[in-house]
């Protein structure tokens, strides 16, 4: 499960949302040393395994209020004509258009190489042209 990096969703959080399923916190260390230790997916993903959507549901209306406060405090709305945001709402419309990137996940993409390897795999195809010469000089002048 992914959770964005909000304030209202610190590990703290998360723990204290977890006190409430024991069988969740019996999976995390006891100690607040070890705890403080613990990567953040980590903590996310074990309290998700165990807790299940009850997780998802509190994470999800935490970014909800965070969204709604931020819009509050940015004034963010945009107005729009009644009839306009009823199709809007109503819509289930998706982009299904390709993104940049799609071309990089496709399993026969080649993932980028560093300067060095590329200079390293320039410096094999010129050693092997060089060997490749020399076999076909040698093979001519044993034609010879």
């Amino acid at each position: 499960m992914t959770v964005p990096c909000f304030e209202e969703l610190t590990i703290p959080e998360f723990l204290k949302f977890a006190a409430d399923y024991p069988f969740a916190t019996m999976c995390l260390p006891d100690r607040k040393q070890e705890l403080e230790k613990l990567p953040r997916q980590y903590v996310i993903n074990v309290i998700y395994t165990k807790v299940g959507n009850a997780f998802r549901e509190w994470v999800d209306k935490r970014v909800g209020l965070r969204h709604e406060k931020v819009k509050d405090k940015e004034e963010l709305y945009v107005e729009l004509d009644p009839e306009i945001a009823k199709v809007f709402r109503a819509s289930n419309a998706v982009s299904t258009s390709n993104g940049r990137s799609y071309h990089m996940m496709k399993a026969t993409a080649k993932p980028r190489r560093t300067k060095e390897e590329i200079k390293r795999d320039k410096e094999m195809e010129e050693a092997k042209k060089l060997e490749i010469e020399l076999k076909l000089e040698r093979y001519e002048e044993m034609k010879k």
